[in-house]
């Protein structure tokens, strides 16, 4: 199981702060969910303001179930308040969209 983070912007601050949030999501991701595809995919959206307080959590795009779907949104709610931003990253807030992954292994 894996996920991922994009926001606006770029640049090495920006990396290492998505770097942090990642890790804080990803320790609270238990996926749940019925066998289904090799993979299925759950994606996310929010907002996070400097302080790393979240608005507007949204799932964007479904799996297809809603065990996983909510395992998802779970996570991240679990994860807040994400890391506040580094001095170094000047965006007063960040619309990210996180892309939850669960892989299931070939049975056979």
């Amino acid at each position: 199981a894996t996920g991922t983070g994009t926001g606006t912007g770029g640049g090495n601050a920006l990396n290492s702060y998505l770097t942090l949030v990642d890790g804080k999501i990803q320790g609270n991701w238990n996926p749940v969910g019925a066998p289904g595809t090799p993979e299925t995919v759950v994606l996310v959206r929010f907002r996070v303001f400097r302080s790393g307080q979240v608005r507007d959590l949204e799932l964007e795009t479904s799996s297809g179930d809603a065990s996983l779907d909510t395992s998802a949104l779970r996570a991240v709610r679990q994860s807040l308040p994400l890391p506040p931003f580094p001095n170094f990253l000047t965006e007063q807030f960040l619309d990210l969209r996180y892309r939850f992954v669960l892989v299931r292994g070939e049975r056979g």
